[in-house]
């Protein structure tokens, strides 16, 4: 049985294995914590390209159908074309921007 006894024994961890295991642990923990924002920050992104998917679609759907058919007010198409045309301007400043840092 003294065999037996042996398996089950473990050694003492000493304090370089301890500090190896915490600096994982730490590293791992960081890790999941960049992962999980990194998901909701796109998460964030895709939600903002799909209302502003859905202003276009609203707006343009708006804008085709006879006159009959519009359930928009002039004040709201305005709206919607203020917030699109703010995102369109945004995304196109900031294109150009970043081409002039990278020097192109």
């Amino acid at each position: 049985m003294p065999e037996l006894e042996r398996i089950h024994e473990r050694p003492a961890p000493n304090d370089e294995s301890l500090a190896k295991r915490e600096e994982k642990s730490l590293f791992e923990r960081e890790e999941r914590e960049k992962r999980h924002l990194h998901f909701a920050f796109i998460g964030a992104i895709w939600l903002a390209i799909s209302l502003l998917g859905a202003m276009a679609i609203t707006l343009v759907c708006n804008w085709i159908l006879p006159d009959s058919c519009h359930w928009l007010k002039d004040s709201e198409t305005e709206n919607l074309r203020l917030v699109l045309g703010s995102a369109l301007g945004g995304g196109v400043l900031t294109k150009l921007i970043e081409r002039k840092l990278k020097g192109k």
